[in-house]
């Protein structure tokens, strides 16, 4: 089996090629399942005299300082926008999910608690 220069450099090509194929097939089936979070823009009203705060969804035209229609419930002055920012959807979702979740174990470990009374009461 002999092979001059030309085939062997056209080998490694097609080689070279398919290897390069089944990584990018991989690495786009590697990411299908990985989605961006879902994002929520949100602006904080903020009432410039007595501080009372209100958060909504962002309107386009917003922006830090302006004075919006909305007024103040506590002393009826226009609302002001003092911030804008983003907050991701699915982290909330998550830290809900976290927070029922010790939830639960507080009940189950209470309710352990409340079982290790009555066994201990009726060994005595």
């Amino acid at each position: 089996m002999n092979l001059d220069l030309y085939t062997l450099y056209m080998l490694s090509m097609v080689i070279l090629s398919i290897a390069m194929v089944v990584y990018m097939v991989f690495a786009t089936l590697g990411s299908r399942g990985k989605r961006e979070p879902e994002k929520k823009v949100v602006t904080v009203l903020r009432c410039p005299r007595c501080g009372y705060t209100k958060t909504r969804d962002f309107r386009e035209g917003d922006y830090v300082g302006k004075v919006v229609d909305e007024v103040c419930p506590k002393c009826g002055i226009s609302l002001v926008v003092d911030a804008i920012y983003e907050e991701s959807i699915t982290s909330l979702n998550q830290v809900l999910r976290n927070k029922r979740k010790q939830e639960g174990a507080r009940k189950t470990s209470s309710q352990l608690k409340g079982l290790t009374r009555i066994c201990c009461a009726l060994r005595r």
